[in-house]
């Protein structure tokens, strides 16, 4: 235990001795995983861009004018005890008048009407796994021949535009993501060998007065960790501060912010903070392999 806590704290040392390289590595490393997060950020921007319109899309359920309470009332059950359906909303016909007259704020649109033409009828939201042209129709056929049902209507080219979009915007977020992450890892591990390559000298000497392999090559590999680590960490910290500066100019600017801007998940960034420590990993691994 004693020994393992010997070679951390030799690892530290070395990057504190070697400050002069480590620190220009550390900001290179954390400008490179910077681009990275910003494709992230604005690929999953983009995405709950649209997955918060598709949640908008709503199902019109239209019902008869001879539609008795009984028929209404049993199309609540079934819609609160339908798992497909996330909410729904009734509005009566007096509602659906009120509405009209508030949107068309003319008197003469229905002055000369005798009664009320407007349906009562149900707003559905369904869930996300069947909002796609295909799958919004499964729950439509349950629901259309049921007693008090007249009509139902969807946003069916709405619908269709933001799965094209989606599908487009996933696949080439994963063409794009794949090569600008192979770029960063060869970027990462060639600049890692370049550093520990300038120690290729002190290395050898430890080698040639008797030190075994743990002692010289563990405090190079817990090193390049270390940095590939804190490279990290500081790409993560300098990509907040630049998601806060684009929100401020906007509210600054007048413009709203989107309810779907969000920063990256917690997951997301572990991943990028384990995916730092393990190319740091990788790259001192890349010399070491070579020293003998």
């Amino acid at each position: 235990m004693k020994r393992i806590g010997f070679i951390v704290g030799m690892a530290i040392q070395n990057m504190w001795r070697h400050k002069g390289i480590s620190f220009p590595l550390l900001v290179s490393l954390g400008f490179v995983f910077l681009l990275f997060g910003l494709f992230v950020l604005i690929y999953t921007n983009a995405q709950s861009v649209v997955e918060a319109a598709s949640a908008r899309v709503q199902v019109s359920l239209y019902l008869s004018h001879n539609a008795n309470e009984k028929q209404v009332q049993n199309l609540k059950t079934k819609l609160t005890n339908d798992p497909r359906i996330t909410s729904f909303n009734y509005i009566s016909k007096k509602e659906a008048s009120n509405l009209f007259k508030q949107s068309f704020q003319d008197p003469s649109l229905t002055v000369h009407l005798k009664e009320n033409p407007l349906p009562a009828s149900f707003d559905l939201s369904v869930v996300a796994a069947l909002r796609t042209p295909q799958k919004i129709v499964w729950v439509i056929d349950d629901y259309k021949s049921l007693s008090g049902v007249e009509a139902i209507d969807y946003s069916a080219e709405w619908l269709e535009i933001l799965h094209v979009t989606s599908r487009r915007l996933t696949s080439v977020g994963r063409y794009i993501g794949g090569w600008v992450a192979i770029a960063v890892m060869t970027v990462a591990v060639i600049v890692l060998r370049l550093h520990f390559n300038r120690r290729r000298e002190e290395t050898n000497v430890l080698e040639l007065i008797g030190a075994d392999n743990v002692f010289i090559k563990l405090p190079v590999l817990i090193e390049g960790a270390t940095i590939g680590t804190l490279s990290t960490a500081v790409s993560l910290a300098a990509l907040w501060g630049v998601y806060q500066v684009v929100l401020i100019t906007f509210q600054r600017h007048g413009h709203p912010v989107p309810l779907s801007a969000q920063f990256l998940h917690t997951r997301v960034m572990l991943g990028m903070v384990a995916s730092g420590c393990l190319l740091g990993a990788v790259g001192s691994i890349s010399v070491l392999t070579r020293t003998r």
